[in-house]
């Protein structure tokens, strides 16, 4: 999967049914009448400009970012423990197929082949701040001496870049019987009308990029049901944009 041609077909294919795609826009307050959220401040990171949006609906998809979205709204116990994790691209393709450890995940524990590179990845490491892309020499050190543990003279290749990533694992602090075994490993949605008495607005938080359809169709279930709106859902028979025509 290339994940940035992955966002930009998702884009363009929201734009193609009537979507505004604000790039570089972050959230700065959450509008709420009463007990209903009626939108959000937007404010635009190159310009410094900020505009409003109205919604119905409003979703907070945000992340590793959800719980500070959340606390704009006035909404408790949304408790994101962000993961942070670094994946180093290598200069040549080692390998043609996945290699994996057959274990429980560990650092360093996957080479995967893409184009003409391959990338290892990858490391775990709390950290508060979901904005945190500290990237260790030990930890690439570490990365590189697991890369020579799954393929022999991994090491003689050369480091291309190294990048890191924040998982939104998800713990709701108002659920009593949360096990961090599940939260970790699955998407969640709180629907905030049920669980907060706030109308027009929902979290969708956790899972991984393998179930991110299903991410998505659970999220607009509940969007129709706020909306009133009786429709099937087609996220699992519409092909992603861009791939249409290939085999």
């Amino acid at each position: 999967v290339d994940v940035w041609k992955l966002v930009w077909a998702l884009a363009h294919g929201a734009q193609e049914r009537g979507a505004r795609i604000l790039p570089y826009h972050a959230v700065v307050a959450v509008h709420r009448d009463g007990d209903r959220v009626t939108g959000a401040r937007l404010r635009g990171a190159q310009t410094g400009e900020e505009l409003d949006v109205e919604a119905r609906v409003t979703v907070n998809a945000s992340g590793a970012w959800a719980g500070g979205v959340a606390d704009l709204a006035g909404i408790e116990g949304v408790r994101i423990l962000p993961g942070r994790g670094i994946m180093i691209a290598m200069n040549h393709r080692m390998v043609n197929t996945c290699v994996n450890r057959c274990q429980m995940p560990t650092d360093g524990d996957i080479i995967v082949p893409i184009r003409t590179v391959c990338v290892i990845g990858t490391t775990d490491e709390h950290t508060d701040d979901p904005d945190d892309h500290t990237v260790h020499q030990s930890e690439v050190d570490q990365m590189l001496d697991d890369g020579e543990k799954l393929v022999p003279g991994f090491r003689q290749a050369r480091a291309l870049r190294v990048w890191t990533g924040v998982r939104p694992l998800f713990e709701d602090a108002k659920a009593s019987n949360t096990e961090t075994r599940d939260v970790t490993r699955a998407h969640a949605l709180l629907d905030h009308a049920e669980r907060d008495g706030v109308q027009g607005f929902v979290t969708i938080t956790g899972g991984k990029l393998t179930t991110f359809r299903l991410m998505a169709e659970d999220t607009v279930n509940a969007v129709c049901r706020h909306l009133g709106e009786q429709r099937p859902c087609t996220t699992q028979t519409e092909p992603i944009p861009g791939s249409e025509t290939q085999q």
